[in-house]
């Protein structure tokens, strides 16, 4: 969810339900407690007061920051174990995988 909001902040409560897939009650509890964490902020929408939306906050801003850079060492720390010709192929592999997600994701944001 962290990630999502990264991305795509300012994103409704509704459309972050839709991405994952979950029901609108489970994103509204998630976000709840996200925000008792201090970790997103809801404010209203510049354009209807009706509406809000979901921003980081400083505070999930450096968790998600912290949480890449340990995802990265993690990564880096498995790829090690294989000759680097290898590790330059499956980093590749998954460079592709991404772009190709991304297109399918502004496609759908699109529609």
């Amino acid at each position: 969810m962290l990630g999502l909001l990264q991305r795509d902040p300012g994103i409704s409560q509704k459309d972050l339900a839709e991405r994952m897939q979950l029901t609108p009650a489970a994103v509204s509890t998630s976000v709840r407690e996200m925000v008792g964490y201090g970790l997103v902020d809801r404010l209203p929408d510049p354009d209807d007061a009706r509406l809000m939306r979901l921003h980081l906050s400083q505070h999930g801003r450096q968790l998600f920051d912290e949480a890449q850079k340990m995802r990265c060492a993690s990564m880096a720390d498995l790829l090690s174990a294989l000759p680097l010709e290898e590790q330059h192929m499956i980093v590749e592999a998954l460079e592709r995988a991404l772009d190709a997600k991304m297109g399918e994701i502004r496609t759908e944001d699109q529609s």
